[in-house]
């Protein structure tokens, strides 16, 4: 019994082996100084962002959505940061923009949440209520009707 397993670990071991000795080429494991700049600013943007750097956080996220426009993380986390930071109508923006990009897309439920904060932080414009001096609304005036 024992030998069996001796046997079985030392095939593990052995493919294992043979699998990290297997050439690799340079395009599947290595990125480009552009794509390493966008996985380090993203990276880098959402550690600042579970710290509570958020000013951090925006800057670096910032950094790589001019990278690459399409990047729906940084959209999102730096909407999160946004968000914390209190800039309402920025996080809305982004937030909308997340939720525009994901819309058809096969994100599953990892993004499901932009669309509603987008409406949730979006400014609602009200007009002020005009009153008269009495504190009241004004009073319609009514037409007088000439026979």
């Amino acid at each position: 019994m024992r030998s069996k397993k001796w046997k079985a670990a030392f095939a593990a071991l052995a493919l294992s082996v043979a699998l990290l000795a297997q050439p690799l080429t340079a395009s599947a494991w290595m990125l480009d100084a552009e794509q390493q700049q966008l996985v380090d600013n993203l990276t880098s943007g959402q550690e600042a962002l579970l710290l509570g750097n958020y000013a951090q956080a925006v800057n670096d996220l910032s950094r790589a959505v001019e990278l690459n426009s399409n990047s729906v993380s940084a959209y999102y986390y730096r909407a999160k940061a946004l968000q914390y930071m209190g800039r309402s109508t920025d996080a809305a923006a982004d937030y909308s923009r997340v939720a525009v990009m994901t819309r058809n897309g096969n994100y599953g439920s990892r993004y499901s949440d932009a669309q509603s904060l987008a409406l949730q932080l979006r400014p609602v414009h009200r007009s002020p209520a005009r009153t008269v001096s009495s504190g009241r609304p004004p009073q319609r005036k009514q037409l007088r009707s000439n026979r």
